[in-house]
């Protein structure tokens, strides 16, 4: 197949994903589609893990690589929209594999295609895939807007936070609201832990030298029912840092105070985390080497300074195998992630795809 009609394919399968978007966990036609894709138009072995699925490029070679894209949409009321580009980034990891087809890379290839990145509940799931292929190393990436179509983006060490969200439900004992004195209130006690987020947060900066912060999300105590007092109350945050041992530093000392203040004001107390996101740490060696792929074949690329304040759940591979997370500019002008007025670029297509073949084929040429 020549590179335009792959090319045209592809583009077309974005499309095509971009209007069906559906919710994490809830992907069941957008995982179809792709899987029918690879059918008609690769030889590629094709596995069927039930929420997710990979498709393997085998040469008999001594190593395999994976590479991972993620298809779930933004959550958008009660619909989804592919705010994030995860439409191109499948569409991406299709290109590669029309392109891969009938050629030597060196190495066995395995393209990933994860479910449910966007409640940090696919990665964990798919992490199954080391075993059963023999996977050495993964690499994946994420389109950037407000940076210059195109350009690779590379960071050493953490490239995204970890993050989670924490929940503190305090219960008291309600009573009339003209008697306040006889019941259990949690307002000032819940008032109290959401000032003290940010002396947690720096703390846990201080104690590991990572970037870590906090953020309030939701604060909802009792109801509108003017005769009774409040008995009941939760306050959400946000909570993340540069580091996974910052993070789950900050995350204990949050339960702490959350259990002196229940006690000290008699209150019953349940904690709960969601959308836990480990920090996504880039292997210094696989680094380099797309450093020195990027030079060799005259693709742009620079370093970040800082790591992105956002979560990829691309986070759990590194524990696992060594792993390489990179940006890819999605144009300067571009609206930003999750955004009414984003949407992925076609030309970001064949820019994402040949970055994955020369990686993969990297000692070859």
């Amino acid at each position: 197949m020549r590179n335009e009609e792959a090319l045209k394919l592809a583009v077309r399968a974005r499309h095509e994903l971009h209007e069906l978007a559906e919710r994490p966990l809830e992907e069941k036609q957008t995982k179809a589609n792709l899987m029918a894709f690879l059918a008609e138009h690769t030889s590629l072995r094709i596995v069927d893990r039930g929420a997710w699925f990979y498709a393997v490029h085998d040469e008999g070679a001594e190593k395999t690589a994976a590479i991972r894209a993620d298809f779930d949409a933004v959550p958008v009321g009660a619909g989804a929209c592919h705010r994030c580009g995860h439409d191109g980034h499948s569409a991406a990891l299709l290109l590669t594999a029309l392109l891969m087809e009938g050629k030597m890379l060196g190495r066995n290839a395995a393209l990933l295609f994860q479910h449910a990145e966007e409640i940090g509940a696919g990665a964990e799931e798919c992490c199954e895939l080391f075993s059963l292929e023999s996977i050495d190393e993964i690499i994946g990436c994420h389109n950037i807007p407000g940076e210059e179509l195109g350009f690779v983006l590379l960071r050493n060490g953490c490239f995204a936070c970890a993050s989670c969200g924490a929940e503190i439900k305090l219960t008291g004992r309600p009573t009339h609201a003209a008697y306040p004195e006889n019941g259990l209130n949690p307002t000032e006690a819940l008032c109290r832990l959401a000032l003290e987020l940010p002396n947690l947060a720096k703390e846990a900066e201080e104690r590991y030298s990572r970037m870590t912060l906090t953020t309030v999300v939701g604060l909802d105590i009792g109801e509108r029912a003017f005769g009774v007092a409040a008995s009941e109350g939760r306050l959400w945050a946000t909570l993340r840092s540069e580091g996974t041992q910052a993070l789950r530093y900050l995350t204990e000392r949050l339960k702490e105070e959350a259990g002196k203040e229940a006690e000290a004001s008699g209150l019953a107390l349940e904690t709960g985390l969601n959308d836990v996101f480990p920090a996504t740490e880039n292997d210094p060696a696989l680094t380099g080497e797309l450093e020195r792929t990027c030079r060799a074949f005259a693709l742009p690329y620079k370093y970040l300074e800082k790591p992105f304040r956002w979560s990829e759940d691309f986070g759990h591979y590194g524990s696992r195998v060594p792993a390489l997370f990179f940006g890819i500019g999605a144009g300067e002008g571009a609206s930003p992630l999750h955004t009414e007025g984003y949407e992925y670029p076609d030309e970001l297509i064949p820019a994402t795809a040949e970055v994955f073949m020369r990686f993969l084929t990297r000692e070859n040429q």
